[in-house]
C-alpha cells in the first residue's frame, strides 16, 4: 500500500511538470508581444493665451533653437521647456512650469523662453506641446 502511494505521488509530480516548459515559452512570448506602455501625458499648466511668439531657427552649429514667451502669474514659478524628444525629422518640446530659481520675478509675468535642441541638425519641424495639445508647429528656418 505504501509503495503504490509513492508511485501515485511520483506519477502526479511527473505529469504536473510536463506543461511548465510550454507555459514559460508562452509567457515570454506574451511579454515580447506586449506593446510599450503608453507614454504619460504631462499636465498642462498654461491656458491657450499664456504662450506666444514661437519661432524655430538653426544655430551656427546646425542645432535648432526654439524661442517663445510664457505667462506665469505666480512669481514662485517660471515658464520653460522640458528637454526635446526627437522622432525622425520632428522634435517635440513640452511647456513646463519649473520653480523660479532666478531670485527675481517678471513684473508682467511674461518669461522669455529659449531652448537649444542638441543633435538636431536633421530636424525640420518642431512642435511645442502643452500636455496633449499642440501649442505651435514650427518649420525650422535654415540659412542657405
Amino acid at each position: 500500500m505504501h509503495r503504490s502511494m509513492i508511485a501515485i505521488v511520483a506519477g502526479a509530480a511527473a505529469l504536473a511538470g510536463c506543461g511548465q516548459a510550454n507555459e514559460a515559452a508562452d509567457a515570454s512570448a506574451n511579454v515580447a508581444k506586449a506593446a510599450a506602455p503608453a507614454k504619460k501625458v504631462p499636465y498642462c499648466f498654461f491656458k491657450d493665451e499664456n504662450s506666444k511668439g514661437w519661432a524655430a531657427s538653426a544655430g551656427k552649429d546646425g542645432n535648432v533653437i526654439v524661442k517663445g514667451k510664457g505667462y506665469v502669474a505666480d512669481g514662485r514659478y517660471m515658464a520653460g521647456l522640458k528637454p526635446a524628444e526627437i522622432e525622425g525629422s520632428t522634435a517635440s518640446l513640452q511647456l513646463a512650469m519649473p520653480q523660479n530659481d532666478t531670485g527675481y520675478s517678471k513684473a508682467d509675468g511674461w518669461w522669455d523662453i529659449s531652448s537649444t535642441i542638441p543633435q538636431s541638425a536633421a530636424v525640420d519641424t518642431v512642435k511645442v506641446l502643452c500636455g496633449a495639445k499642440t501649442v505651435a508647429t514650427l518649420e525650422v528656418k535654415r540659412k542657405g
